[in-house]
This record gives structure tokens, C-alpha cells and sequence, in this order.
């Protein structure tokens, strides 16, 4: 029975000392989609994944293996990236779409504006002689009325939107959105202790 030499993540990494050997930093390097923008702050995730996350515990065989094998921590990020890039590109997306904490306001209407429309309708009057069931076509009292364009031209569309000074629904969004982001960083922080990290419980 060959017994293996249990290793914790920050006995491998000492990100204090060596702040470009953490795997954000890593990730970083190799990813370049905007949907990664979240990796900017690579060094402050280093500190906190190594420093109160998962530095205490113990490396996978996994881990161990690739740095016998003498890869870095960014062949290890590869492998890493490979399995969870398109899982966090979606989850990122969604959580980032249509939030806008400027534009508080905005609004679709439909407003109906009689302004065009008129018709045409010409009327010959008739008139019946003195005992006759049948009308006898007159010149007088005959009206024209012209019609020009159509219904559609009674519909007018306006769209607002901007900051109408309310921003307390602005704040609550952001606050959500820190919120979230914190969720999606420790979301991301358990895929990559499921390669990198012993599962033991």
C-alpha cells in the first residue's frame, strides 16, 4: 500500500510571497473574453481563495500528480478553465443582463392624436315632386368632404427613459448586484476546489 503525503493548498502557495503563483491569476492570464472581466481583481482573488477559503485544505491527488509531472499552476488553470468556462460565462451573463443603475426609468406609451384624418363623401340630394315615389336629382344642397390618410396616422409612439432623481431603486440594485457577484465568486471558488482540493468532509 503506497501511502501519500497530504499536502495543504497553502503549504504548495505562499500567495503572500509569491503573488503571481495563485490560480486566479493564472485564470486571468488566459482568459480574455469580457465575460471575464470579473478576473481583473485576480490578486485580491488569490488572497481570498488562498488566505480563508481553501488554503487549509488539503491538495488533491490530482493537484499533487501535476506538480510531480513539474506543471504550473496555469497548465493546472487550463484544465480547470476548460471544464468551467462556459458554465461561468453563462452564469456571469445572466447575472450582468439588463442592469443599468443610471436609468431608473423607462417607459413605452401610445398616444392616439386625431390631427390627420378627414373623408370625402359626396351627397347629391334628391328631391320628390308633388305625388311622385321616384327622386328626382337637384343641384342644391350637394356637399363634398374630402378624406386624406389613414387611421394609422392617429397613432403616435413615445418612449421615455433616463433618471427621473429617484435613485434608492438604483442603490438596491447595485447592492443586489454586489450580492450576486459575491454568490457567483464563491460559486466559482468550490469548481475550482473540486480539482484542485481533497474531498473530505
Amino acid at each position: 500500500m503506497i501511502l501519500v503525503e497530504l499536502k495543504k493548498i497553502n503549504q504548495i502557495v505562499d500567495i503572500f510571497t509569491d503573488s503571481t503563483a495563485g490560480i486566479f491569476n493564472a485564470l486571468e492570464s488566459i482568459a480574455s473574453d469580457e465575460s471575464f472581466e470579473w478576473l481583473e481583481n485576480s490578486e485580491y482573488l488569490d488572497i481570498m481563495y488562498y488566505s480563508s477559503h481553501s488554503g487549509e485544505k488539503y491538495a488533491s491527488r490530482f493537484y499533487l500528480t501535476m506538480l510531480e509531472h513539474e506543471k504550473t499552476i496555469v497548465d493546472i488553470a487550463h484544465i480547470v478553465f476548460t471544464k468551467f468556462s462556459d458554465k461561468w460565462k453563462r452564469v456571469y451573463d445572466a447575472m450582468m443582463m439588463e442592469y443599468n443603475p443610471i436609468n431608473n426609468y423607462d417607459m413605452q406609451e401610445k398616444e392616439k392624436v386625431n390631427s390627420k384624418i378627414t373623408s370625402t363623401i359626396d351627397v347629391d340630394n334628391k328631391t320628390h315632386g308633388f305625388g311622385s315615389i321616384t327622386a328626382a336629382p337637384t343641384d342644391e344642397g350637394k356637399s363634398t368632404t374630402t378624406t386624406e390618410g389613414s387611421k394609422d396616422d392617429n397613432v403616435r409612439e413615445l418612449t421615455r427613459s433616463g433618471n427621473i432623481g429617484v435613485t434608492t431603486s438604483a442603490q438596491l440594485l447595485a447592492g443586489e448586484l454586489e450580492v450576486r457577484k459575491n454568490l457567483f465568486i464563491e460559486e466559482v471558488m468550490k469548481d475550482i476546489d473540486s480539482i484542485m482540493c481533497l474531498k473530505i468532509y
